[in-house]
């Protein structure tokens, strides 16, 4: 009667034991399920706003200035060809996100780090937006060390500074300036972007690392879904490293990350 009991009551807790695999599996398959669905409508949202948007303005565009080309003067020609260059390497900074993001979600991790200079990095990110910074009387300053090394994934680190700096100059006001500079964290440098702009509300700071929130319009009127800074984060969890903003309200904002030393 013993061995009895004991069979059952092994075969009972047995029982248990698959029952509770079965319902921790389905749990994360729900949870799967959920994310999956939540990656969807975030894309679709992106694309139905941050890509079709800016894709409908230049085929507006050229199809004006396809019919007015005989009759356009150069300087309605040029300032048209300026606000399509614009257009399109915001497009293009939007699908770069896009294409990081999705390969993350993927599970497409491979880091492939390499030796670079910090401070060529930074010049060359700068030099991208040196356009957008004329337009609004932005000057920006590059105050990193010209001799500091780096032994990181140099496409994560520039993709990351090239969107710290793309809203730094969507949110600065106009005749403000941005710095970008660094500083030593024992085996880290703590690379910072800093504007003189409109700054977040603490609110909107709690969330905005961690979702794909609305950011608000830019000084002049820019919009975006707040892809950027979601995708920075994701980047730098994906190399080690760490990322943090500090804002005061109509004072500016600060967005650090931090990258290894070589």
């Amino acid at each position: 009667m013993m061995i009895e009991l004991i069979i059952i009551a092994s075969l009972f807790a047995s029982f248990n034991v698959v029952l509770f695999l079965l319902l921790r599996r389905r749990k994360h398959q729900n949870y799967y399920l959920k994310r999956r669905n939540q990656i969807k409508d975030q894309l679709f949202s992106v694309i139905s706003h941050d890509i079709k948007t800016p894709v409908e303005f230049q085929s507006q565009m050229l199809d004006m200035m396809s019919a007015h080309a005989d009759t356009m003067n150069p300087a309605d020609l040029k300032e048209g060809l300026e606000s399509m260059k614009k257009s399109t390497d915001d497009l293009k900074d939007k699908l770069q996100n896009l294409i990081f993001w999705v390969k993350g979600e993927l599970g497409d991790n491979e880091n492939l780090p390499t030796m670079f200079n910090l401070s060529e990095m930074a010049r060359k990110t700068i030099a991208d937006h040196l356009y957008q910074a004329k337009v609004k009387s932005l000057s920006i300053t590059n105050e990193i060390p010209e001799d500091w090394e780096c032994f990181d994934d140099v496409n994560i680190v520039r993709m990351v500074m090239q969107n710290l700096l793309s809203n730094a100059v969507k949110f600065s006001k106009p005749g403000g300036n941005i710095k970008v500079t660094a500083v030593e964290q024992g085996e880290r440098y703590k690379v910072s972007v800093a504007d003189q702009g409109v700054g977040i509300d603490q609110e909107k700071l709690a969330k905005l690392l961690n979702e794909m929130t609305m950011p608000g319009k830019g000084t002049s009127g820019e919009t975006g879904t707040g892809i950027g800074l979601f995708v920075s984060r994701q980047l730098m969890e994906r190399i080690g490293g760490e990322m943090e903003i500090e804002s005061v309200v109509n004072q500016g904002t600060t967005v650090s990350f931090t990258i290894n030393k070589a």
